[in-house]
């Protein structure tokens, strides 16, 4: 898939965005299919809850920590050649390890996480200007919307376990 595309997906959601009305905003992916009813007011706990909510993801969902082996760490030069290590993921919300006999009202704080279902705070998004068309590196633009809303809101993503 050409980089072009991530672009263009980038762009549409900022149409939709921008003309949406009320408080939230949802990304639902065109390959998936959303068969719970009440799903969109089970996301929507964590933002009734806590202060912090930037938005709320129902699928794969990451935390981050620091890469210390990382060849990129003191690197000032920027590269799209290959994939930069700075950041490395971790509890992962689907290891295998993880619990999925809880409570459907379960969720977690995560750094970043895929797209769809994604809920997102429409004012929030407003304040940080959408997502970044012109840094939307391959399909990870959602993961760079999430860093941007910790770094200037102090905002995290929720996962709906």
């Amino acid at each position: 898939v050409s980089q072009s595309r991530y672009f263009f997906e980038t762009r549409v959601n900022n149409v939709g965005f921008k003309k949406s009305i009320g408080e939230y905003v949802i990304v639902v992916q065109d390959d998936q299919v959303i068969t719970e009813k009440g799903w969109n007011f089970r996301m929507q706990k964590p933002f009734n809850y806590f202060d912090d909510v930037f938005a709320v993801t129902s699928r794969c969902a990451h935390n981050w920590i620091l890469n210390p082996q990382s060849q990129d760490i003191h690197d000032d030069t920027i590269r799209d050649d290959r994939w930069c290590d700075i950041l490395i993921h971790c509890d992962h919300a689907n290891a295998p390890n993880w619990n999925y006999n809880l409570s459907r009202d379960v969720f977690a704080v995560r750094g970043s996480g895929i797209r769809g279902p994604l809920m997102i705070n429409l004012e929030d998004l407003k304040k940080i200007n959408y997502l970044d068309e012109a840094f939307a590196p391959c399909d990870t633009d959602d993961h760079e919307l999430m860093f941007r809303a910790y770094k200037k809101l102090g905002k995290a993503l929720w996962s709906h376990c």
